[in-house]
């Protein structure tokens, strides 16, 4: 009897719907910066910059080569925790990553045009690799966030309700994607038809603070308390757990 109940007491008690659609805003944070970078920033650095759209397809591509280190940041949360927590810790320093790189790159794909307007090789090329190389750190930074949230969702969550739970967080990135394609048209309505650089990079980067400032205050009322500290023992007896488990 004794080892039939073991089972029992090790299983996630579960979140709730509350805390769930509280859990998944973090979800939706993701999909409205995926609307800004992939079609925003796509927009103004082919459109208003007259960047070459093959170059700014490759660039955008680098966030998504990275993502292969999705793999290596589940195994390090797992086996790592910080402050006796597998997940927070990373999650907060993803996110904490990918809003300041957001937030750098206005100014870089801006200095990046100006680079390709003077036409100087050498230039040009460091322009172009750091370019590529801060789309890359994007990624990284978004993988190192998002995978140890859905591990989080995973341990939080009992076998009952994780299909709920998945479908809620999924549905909550569709309304980031709507939210952040409304903030765009809102929060730039004015700059339709403006070309000059020295106009749409001050706005440019106002909007993108405004934004990640929005998102890290999402990030931390959506995750906040999701994961308490375990002790040494606890740790201990649950490493070989995470490490067994597939």
């Amino acid at each position: 009897m004794a080892t039939a109940e073991a089972p029992m007491q090790t299983q996630a008690p579960g979140l709730g719907l509350a805390r769930t659609l509280r859990l998944g805003l973090f979800q939706g944070c993701l999909g409205c910066l995926a609307v800004i970078f992939a079609g925003l920033l796509n927009r103004v650095m082919i459109s208003e910059l007259n960047i070459p759209a093959l170059l700014v397809g490759v660039a955008l591509a680098f966030e998504q080569f990275v993502s292969p280190a999705r793999v290596l940041v589940g195994q390090v949360s797992d086996a790592h925790p910080l402050g006796g927590r597998h997940r927070l810790p990373y999650i907060w320093m993803g996110t904490a990553a990918f809003c300041a790189l957001a937030v750098l790159s206005i100014p870089l794909i801006f200095h990046v045009a100006r680079l390709l307007q003077a036409g100087e090789a050498h230039t040009i090329t460091a322009g172009v690799l750091a370019l590529c190389g801060l789309f890359a750190a994007y990624g990284l930074a978004i993988s190192t966030a998002s995978t140890p949230y859905l591990a989080l969702v995973i341990d939080r969550t009992n076998e009952q309700e994780r299909p709920r739970a998945v479908g809620i967080i999924w549905c909550l990135l569709t309304v980031g994607i709507v939210a952040g394609a409304i903030s765009i048209a809102i929060g730039l309505r004015g700059l339709d038809g403006v070309e000059d650089p020295a106009v749409l990079e001050p706005v440019l980067f106002a909007f993108m603070v405004k934004v990640v400032l929005v998102v890290l205050l999402i990030t931390l009322v959506a995750t906040a308390g999701m994961e308490r500290p375990q002790t040494g023992q606890q740790l201990s007896t649950a490493a070989p757990a995470r490490i067994r488990s597939p």
